[in-house]
């Protein structure tokens, strides 16, 4: 055992259910978890976030206290000594070295967004506004995020081949979508907040015959209505459909014949 530290009461088994907050905690962990290489009990919770381990102490049912790191006031954390809670989170993906963790494989589908939204968030707490989602973390771990941003968040990003990526203003447009519309509460606000989403064109559409002739212009590129929507910002397709029948003097389907 590590001199000074005694063991307190933990929850050991938190982590071996399946629930939002338990997923949406692991995605928070997955680049700030700490296992002591001199034990094979000792764990350390650091986050930027004192609201983040406030959750996580809370989720464990501990008295153990949060500590600001001296090095740097904007990291905080705290020690547990627990051998189940440490071999629970291990299987859980959080291996000793993150160099060797990967996307957890086998998540229930309706938490992969609490998971992912808990990763997120933690990448993007530096950040002062948050235009486009940033993440740094191994090639193998962030390639397998992107394969499942494809398929639930339908992204257009391809591959991964470095170990930091930005993602561009219609992909984060998505991406937030995809987190945070049935978030559960199981959010951090000093990081929702920071989003500033505008889409690709907002800054060129002055007028309506602006909107207009870009519309045209990407159905000529072979986009669909519903997508061109949806990159252009509008939330309500019948009306994107109603407004271009309306400025366009022909619907869609007629101009693209």
């Amino acid at each position: 055992m590590t001199q000074g530290i005694h063991p307190k009461p933990v929850k050991e088994d938190f982590f071996n259910q399946d629930s939002n907050l338990v997923w949406y905690m692991l995605g928070l962990l997955v680049d700030t978890y700490l296992p002591l290489k001199d034990s094979n009990k000792g764990v350390i919770f650091r986050s930027r976030s004192y609201d983040a381990l406030s959750r996580i102490k809370n989720a464990l049912e501990c008295d153990h206290t949060i500590v600001s790191d001296n090095r740097n006031k904007n990291s905080h954390f705290f020690q547990v000594t627990s051998r189940g809670l440490r071999l629970s989170l291990e299987e859980r993906g959080l291996t000793p070295y993150k160099r060797d963790r990967r996307f957890p494989e086998g998540i229930p589908e309706e938490f992969i967004p609490d998971y992912v939204r808990g990763f997120i968030e933690n990448e993007n707490l530096r950040q002062e506004i948050i235009t486009r989602i940033a993440l740094t973390f191994n090639i193998d771990y962030l390639s397998k995020l992107n394969e499942i941003l494809i398929k639930y968040a339908d992204i257009m990003k391809e591959s991964i081949t470095r170990r930091s990526l930005v993602y561009r203003i219609s992909d984060t447009i998505k991406i937030h979508k995809f987190i945070y519309q049935n978030d559960n509460g199981l959010y951090l606000p000093e990081v929702k907040g920071k989003f500033r989403l505008k889409t690709p064109y907002s800054s060129r559409i002055k007028r309506t015959d602006d909107k207009v002739e870009i519309v045209k212009r990407l159905l000529r590129e072979g986009k669909k209505g519903i997508e061109i929507s949806k990159e252009l910002g509008d939330t309500n397709s019948v009306s994107f459909y109603t407004f271009f029948r309306r400025h366009a003097e022909r619907g869609i389907k007629e101009f693209i014949r």
